[in-house]
Parts: C-alpha cells; sequence; structure tokens
C-alpha cells in the first residue's frame, strides 16, 4: 500500500501525522482557545509557535471539523478533518492544474494509512453523505458522478467512509464484499474543500 501513496502524502506523514512521542504541551488550553473563536485556517508556524518540528500536531486541532493548515514548505493549504478519536481524512476535491486529480488519504488514530484513493485492489471505499451512498466516487474524478458526489458533499452534515473488501474464503462467483471497517466525520466547514489543495495525485 505503501507505494500508492503519492510524495505529498508521505510530507504530511513526517511533518503532521506521524505518531511520534508528544513533549508536555498544553494540548487542552490550545484546543478550547481554537473552538472558543470557531478556527479553521491555520498557519503552523504562527497558530502554534510553541510546538516544535517533532511534535504532533494532531491532538491540539479542532476535532469534528474541516481544518485549511498552511506549511512553511508548502504554498497551497490543505483539508484536514479530524475525529474525536483522532482517526483523520485528508481530501482534494479541487485542484490548481490539468494534471493533478482529486484525493484523499484516511489514517487510523495512530496515523498508519488506511485507505487512499489510490489503493488499486486494496479495498472499496463507500461515501455515506447524510445517508446518501456514493460507492467509489474517486474512481473517475472527471465523471458527472463526481461532480454530483462534490455537490452533496459540500452540503452534507457529516460523512462516513466505509471499506468494503472481497470475501477471498468464499467460493461463490458473486460473493458480496465484506465491510472492513468505517469511519464518521462531522463535515462542518466543508466549503473549505473547494479550496485547491496540495494533496492532489498526479496521476488518475
Amino acid at each position: 500500500m505503501k507505494n500508492n501513496i503519492i510524495a505529498i502524502s508521505l510530507v504530511f506523514s513526517s511533518t503532521l501525522f506521524s505518531a511520534c512521542q508528544q513533549n508536555n504541551i498544553a494540548t487542552e488550553s490550545v484546543q478550547t482557545s481554537l473552538k472558543a473563536t470557531n478556527k479553521n485556517t491555520f498557519d503552523v508556524k504562527k497558530d502554534f509557535p510553541h510546538l516544535k518540528p517533532e511534535d504532533n500536531l494532531i491532538p491540539v486541532l479542532p476535532k469534528q471539523q474541516w481544518n485549511l493548515i498552511f506549511f512553511d514548505s508548502i504554498d497551497r493549504g490543505f483539508t484536514l478533518n479530524i475525529n474525536t478519536d483522532q482517526s483523520r481524512i485528508t481530501m482534494s476535491l479541487n485542484c490548481s492544474h490539468s494534471n493533478e486529480h482529486p484525493f484523499f488519504l484516511l489514517e487510523d488514530r495512530d496515523g498508519v494509512d488506511v485507505l487512499t484513493s489510490k489503493s488499486d485492489g486494496f479495498g472499496e471505499a463507500e461515501f455515506i453523505l447524510d445517508q446518501h451512498s456514493f460507492m467509489n466516487p474517486f474512481q473517475d474524478t472527471n465523471s458527472t458522478q463526481f461532480e454530483k458526489f462534490k455537490t452533496a458533499f459540500y452540503q452534507a452534515k457529516s460523512f462516513t467512509v466505509k471499506i468494503w473488501l472481497s470475501d477471498e474464503l468464499s467460493t461463490q462467483q458473486n460473493a458480496k464484499p465484506v465491510l472492513s471497517n468505517e469511519f464518521h466525520f462531522n463535515n462542518r466547514y466543508a466549503e473549505l474543500l473547494k479550496t485547491p489543495s496540495p494533496a492532489c495525485s498526479a496521476q488518475n
């Protein structure tokens, strides 16, 4: 699966999502302050001056919403949604260049890659937007169906990502896929995903 992760995902994993040991930082007070201001856009250097490069940013970001994050080394902000259990998803629905394609990266609470839009053959992703199901919407990002998905996504209040795996032990030709896992997210500030993101794939 690691071979399917694009270079920008590796940058995120090394700077933001790594499950490194945290220093003793006042995460609770920082989170309280951010929630009080309804903040959703962050410049890492300016908003978190107390954090060192090796610190994990996940605990101090607001949960159950989309956050637009800027690093000095990245000229475009990327969007990140963190669940209450610290599982998270990075997603791009819009890209700046014609040779790029929308992309998502789903990680568990430990920062381990669970599924990406480029995980060919690993599993199928079902996105449920307010009970409206879209199966593998990132399979063809130039399709009308993907445009419908984007429109529905901006309007949804919550979404769930279900991961379906083929039942390799079944001897039946038309065996039904097996639900492997599912992740639930609040979709607050979904309009942030209208902003072009660096978390795009160079290949479709």
